[in-house]
This record gives structure tokens, C-alpha cells and sequence, in this order.
């Protein structure tokens, strides 16, 4: 992929069918004061659906302070986690860097976390 694509690649880019991906987990925590992950959250959700139609998102979700099992009246979110397919780990840090979440100050781009995962079922 050219430097110029990579740099507008967005969850709702589609994949390559011509090209290998690999699956990515997205460890992506917010800001632990002044997060804006309620403002922002209609239109990261939005861009996480169009992910989902491309593939490039396979599931992601909310991470919870605590046990949500062990105390279910407390819901207070800490960050995102998604697992997504991409060519190469720069894709997905690029389309993590599109997000949102990562330019309007939610998730903290100093403890983004990104791996690359191997599916066994």
C-alpha cells in the first residue's frame, strides 16, 4: 500500500481480496482524567460499524474498571479493545490514529497497545 493511502486508511477502507491480512488485537485505554469518550461515542461507534462491513473490525467492545460480574452498577469505562484484520501492524496503528477515539482525545496514544494474534478456533 502507498505511503499516501496509508495515511487516510480508515476502518471503512476496504481490505484487499488480493493481499494477505493478519489478525490484530487493539489494546486501546483513555485518558484516566477528562476522557471524551461519551461526546465521541456516536461517531466512533459509527466508524466501528463500517469496519465491521469491511472486515477490518471482527469484534470490539468496552473496557470496564471492574468486574462488571462482581459489581454490576459499576459501568465506569476505561478504554477499547478490538480485534481487527489488516496487511500489516502499521495498518492498524494508522487506522487507529483515524479514529476518533485517538484524534479527539479519548483513548491515550501513549498507552495504545497493538499485537498481532493467531485464531485457534
Amino acid at each position: 500500500m502507498s505511503t499516501s493511502t496509508l495515511k487516510t486508511l480508515t476502518w471503512s477502507t476496504p481490505l484487499s481480496s488480493s493481499t494477505q491480512t493478519y489478525t490484530y488485537l487493539v489494546n486501546a485505554p483513555d485518558f484516566e482524567t477528562d476522557s471524551k469518550r461519551l461526546e465521541l461515542r456516536s461517531d466512533h461507534v459509527n466508524g466501528a460499524k463500517e469496519g465491521l462491513k469491511t472486515g477490518r473490525i471482527i469484534n470490539a467492545g468496552a473496557m470496564f474498571e471492574k468486574d462488571k460480574a462482581l459489581n454490576p452498577s459499576e459501568n465506569k469505562m476505561i478504554g477499547s479493545w478490538l480485534l481487527c484484520r489488516a496487511e500489516s501492524i502499521e495498518e492498524v496503528e494508522i487506522m487507529c490514529k483515524n479514529d476518533i477515539y485517538y484524534q479527539k482525545g479519548a483513548w491515550d496514544p501513549e498507552k495504545l497497545e497493538i499485537c498481532c494474534v493467531a485464531n485457534l478456533l
